[in-house]
């Protein structure tokens, strides 16, 4: 089992500041680091709400995702989260 954790920021189309997040992938798949920035590009270009950028960073990465950032001073996890 290998786990990646990388971080991210983006646009929030709520107010245009930038949030910032921390994403992790736990999976048995090999990633590049490579293949993993070039994915994050990606999917940053344009404004998305948090959970909308998880699923983004989970197609182009073909892995679940989960993205953990801090909006109003409220915490929040998108992606597939184990009780």
């Amino acid at each position: 089992m290998n786990r990646y954790t990388f971080n991210v920021t983006a646009k929030c189309p709520a107010n245009g500041h930038r949030d910032w997040y921390v994403a992790t992938v736990t999976t048995d798949c090999f990633l590049l680091a490579e293949d993993i920035e070039a994915a994050v590009e990606a999917c940053v270009g344009s404004v998305a709400y948090q959970e909308e950028l998880t699923a983004r960073l989970s197609d182009a990465l073909g892995v679940p995702v989960v993205l953990c950032g801090q909006h109003y001073g409220v915490s929040v996890t998108s992606g597939e989260v184990t009780p």
